[in-house]
């Protein structure tokens, strides 16, 4: 087994994912659960350095050797570790996986923020849709704050759960410490019929602009383990995933392709990687015909 002291970002990434851990790309960083407390969907970065190999980052607190030892285990003490983690568990209220995030603090700060905001539309949202400004709330005219949702049992729950917040150049963030385990956000809803699951909240909205007839509920994922966990919850409604088409990574797999496939769901996928369903539609080509027919073809005649 690699030493993680001196090893690069590939080793780093290949002991999260024998850990376990579905780490995804943010801008510089790969970003996933901790290795420890095995909490959260980004309280874990690391990123290639300069002076050293690798920066491995812990919002929970974590030192670098702890989260070493955590996906490394043979290179220190297995109970140090498990100590650790107990340790963690301690200071997560109830369990941040289990607990509803509506009754946790990000909800109740989400909620505050979005009482002092107001209908507009950023920098990075009017470029990509100048005609529409569903889903965009703001502060100061440049931040898109996207509130967060709960679909469970092909319901959609009530309340707030959390924010997304989407900055000037594109840049995605979210709360400090928060849970987005099973959050979405719900660019429309229907009561019936089948919805429409994409990774992330601007493929999302191309998708409310493409599918008109019929128009389908959709639903946007916040990363391809959301999409995954958000398909295992539409109880009996029928879904459909309009999903990513990746560069193949070190293993030969297309990340997206296998996030689709995950869900056991029928999927539509772009010809070309790099595409997502935004870009099909902002070309307008015949690939958008192609995913619109698509799309009518899974989804059921109206009575």
């Amino acid at each position: 087994m690699v030493r993680l002291s001196t090893a690069g970002l590939p080793e780093w990434l290949n002991a999260c994912r024998r850990a376990g851990l579905e780490m995804r790309r943010s801008g510089r960083d790969w970003c996933g659960p901790c290795p420890v407390c095995q909490t959260g969907d980004d309280r874990f970065a690391i990123r290639a350095g300069e002076r050293r190999a690798v920066i491995v980052n812990a919002r929970c607190g974590h030192t670098w050797l702890e989260l070493m030892r955590a996906l490394n285990p043979d290179t220190g003490s297995g109970g140090e570790v498990a100590r650790t983690a107990a340790a963690c568990r301690r200071h997560t209220p109830r369990n941040r996986r289990a607990a509803d995030p509506r009754q946790l603090p990000q909800a109740r700060n989400a909620r505050r923020m979005l009482a002092r905001a107001h209908r507009g539309r950023p920098t990075y949202f009017r470029k990509r849709f100048p005609n529409v400004d569903e889903l965009v709330w703001t502060l100061d005219g440049t931040t898109w704050l996207v509130p967060l949702r709960i679909v469970r049992n092909g319901q959609l729950l009530p309340g707030l759960a959390g924010l997304q917040y989407i900055l000037e150049d594109g840049t995605r963030r979210f709360q400090k410490d928060a849970t987005t385990r099973g959050l979405v956000a719900v660019p429309r809803w229907t009561a019936t019929g089948p919805l429409l699951l994409a990774e992330g909240v601007t493929s999302a909205m191309a998708l409310f602009q493409a599918i008109q007839d019929p128009p389908l509920g959709i639903l946007a994922c916040l990363s391809r383990a959301g999409l995954v966990a958000a398909s295992g919850q539409l109880g009996d409604r029928p879904g459909l995933v309009i999903g990513d088409r990746d560069r193949p990574d070190e293993r030969g797999i297309e990340p997206g392709t296998e996030a689709a496939q995950k869900t056991s769901l029928p999927f539509w996928l772009p010809r070309d990687a790099p595409a997502d369903p935004w870009d099909v539609w902002h070309a307008a080509g015949a690939e958008l015909d192609a995913m619109q027919k698509w799309v009518a073809g899974h989804a059921p005649d109206p009575d």
